[in-house]
């Protein structure tokens, strides 16, 4: 998976970013940065949710509302490339 908004030259996937780099791609609106995110931290979250709940269906909601909460409390990419918490 590319990232949308990187240079159509480039041969840097966003798998390939440092965790910060991602982070600030999803600052300035980058949808494809916060799934990379998502999928890279997923199996070790639900790992060690599951270990604390002891229910694969309860793990799952709760990785849910983790990620879901992530994303709310990054702040809002508005134009000229700063953000502000929304």
């Amino acid at each position: 998976m590319y990232c949308m908004q990187m240079h159509l030259t480039s041969n840097i996937q966003c798998s390939d970013l440092a965790d910060d780099v991602l982070v600030h791609r999803v600052h300035v609106g980058d949808q494809d940065a916060f799934e990379m995110l998502v999928e890279r931290y997923s199996a070790l979250l639900l790992l060690l949710i599951s270990r604390i709940v002891r229910d694969e269906h309860l793990a799952h909601d709760v990785l849910q509302h983790v990620f879901l909460q992530l994303y709310r409390s990054l702040p809002t990419p508005v134009p000229g490339g700063r953000s502000r918490h929304g």
